[in-house]
């Protein structure tokens, strides 16, 4: 919906009178989101915050500029960046949280969003949260060991953190599907297997000849396939 143009110029002409007066320019932010007029807002937007002396204020226009850049200006990017420099200021700030937890979870700057959520949950020590980062951060690498080492990573927090072997070891499994000669993996899959109940589903052989030839995926106390 559109507002009369002779509404939009006495915002405007209030704006020019009183530049600097946070309810002139509050009345001209009414004004340009009641128009849809994104650029204007964020130019208004944006002299608020500069102008804005209360800390939780200013964070509240800065969240507002980022959402602004994220779903009416087109450039997630930006927003992403912007929602970063929130987080630098207040880790909690829970609409921002939000926000990059809905980009994680969509098509556009998952990545971008990982990377700025990571360190707060690991700061916080919010472990399953970490682990979603991770995993978004595993599944669009394109680098074997990169993908390995954020492997081992959700697999320590698993089991160290959660207290979660059998989570750990289906971790380990994906990390030998990614690359099958790494020491670490072998090791780790070895380690737990015991706790974990698992032998091998293609040799039911020894630990070494389970691991190497990664078939870690059945739970010792189902029978194997027979060949047809």
């Amino acid at each position: 919906m559109n507002a009369p143009l002779e509404i939009l110029k006495a915002g405007w002409l209030v704006a020019r009178i009183e530049r600097d007066d946070l309810t002139a320019l509050g009345r001209l932010d009414v004004l340009y989101q009641t128009a849809e007029n994104w650029q204007e807002l964020l130019s208004v937007l944006t002299h608020e915050s500069e102008l804005c002396e209360d800390a939780n204020e200013s964070i509240s226009y800065q969240y507002r500029i980022a959402e602004l850049y994220e779903k009416h200006l087109e450039d997630v990017p930006r927003s992403v960046e912007l929602y970063r420099e929130i987080l630098a200021r207040e880790p909690s700030h829970a609409p921002t949280l939000q926000a990059l937890e809905g980009l994680k979870s969509g098509k556009v700057e998952p990545l971008g969003a990982a990377s700025v959520l990571e360190p707060v949950y690991e700061a916080n020590g919010e472990w399953p949260k970490l682990i979603s980062v991770l995993e978004v951060q595993a599944r669009f690498s394109d680098d074997p060991m990169t993908k390995v080492d954020i492997l081992h990573r959700v697999a320590r927090l698993y089991e160290d953190s959660l207290r979660d072997p059998h989570a750990a070891f289906d971790v380990y499994a994906r990390a030998l599907a990614a690359d099958n000669g790494n020491e670490e993996t072998l090791g780790s899959l070895e380690r737990l297997a015991s706790i974990c109940d698992r032998e091998c589903s293609c040799c039911s052989g020894s630990l070494n000849c389970s691991a190497r030839c990664g078939g870690w995926l059945r739970p010792a106390s189902v029978p194997p396939m027979m060949p047809v």
